[in-house]
C-alpha cells in the first residue's frame, strides 16, 4: 500500500488535517472516503495507519490509529544507465524505474538520440526529476528517492565495486 506524507510528526491518537498536494491526491485520485484507511509518513520517517474521519473538497481530517511497518530497503542497489530521451518519455521512465526500486539512474547523451542533455538542462530539470523520483519511490521505499546523475560520455563511466567512478558524474 502506498503512503502519503504528513507535514508533521505523527503519534497514535493524533488528529490532523491534510491539505495541499498529498490531500489532493488522496481526494481526487484515490477518492478516499470517511472510514477508509491510509498510510501516512511524518518528516521523521515513521509510518502510521490512519483513518479518514472527515473528507472535504480540498482537505481531509484523519486520525492516527497504529504504527505501520516499513518494508526494508533492497540489499542491492540497481543502477539504470539510460540514454537521454525526450522529456515526456523520460518522466514516465523515471517514475516506473523508481517504482521498480532502481536506486540510481545515470543519464548519458547518445549519438543515436535526437535530444542532447546539457548541464543547463540538467540543472533546470533536476528538481522536477527529483520530485518524480520521490513520488515514484513512495509506493515501495522507506522514504528515500533514487539518485539521478549524468555521465557526459557513457564510455567514461566505470562501474565497479558498487560505485560509479567518473569525473563526469553529477
Amino acid at each position: 500500500m502506498p503512503y502519503f506524507l504528513s507535514p508533521v510528526n505523527l503519534q497514535i491518537g493524533q488528529t490532523l488535517d491534510l491539505t495541499g498536494e498529498e490531500a489532493g491526491h488522496l481526494l481526487l485520485s484515490r477518492r478516499l472516503r470517511p472510514g477508509e484507511a491510509v498510510r501516512l509518513q511524518g518528516p521523521d520517517g515513521k509510518r502510521f495507519l490512519c483513518e479518514a474521519v472527515e473528507v472535504r473538497k480540498k482537505n481531509l481530517t484523519a486520525v492516527v490509529k497504529e504504527p505501520a511497518t516499513v518494508p526494508p530497503e533492497p540489499k542491492t542497489v540497481t543502477t539504470l544507465f539510460l540514454a537521454y530521451i525526450n522529456q515526456a518519455a523520460l518522466d514516465v521512465v523515471l517514475q516506473k524505474t523508481t517504482e521498480l526500486l532502481a536506486g540510481r539512474i545515470v543519464l548519458f547523451n547518445s549519438q543515436n538520440v535526437a535530444h542532447v542533455l546539457t548541464r543547463q538542462k540538467f540543472e533546470e530539470r533536476h528538481l522536477r526529476w527529483g520530485k518524480i523520483l520521490w513520488e515514484g519511490g513512495k509506493t515501495k521505499r522507506k522514504g528515500c528517492a533514487a539518485r539521478i546523475g549524468v555521465c557526459k560520455r557513457f564510455i567514461s563511466c566505470n562501474y565497479a565495486g558498487g560505485k560509479i567512478r567518473s569525473g563526469n558524474f553529477a
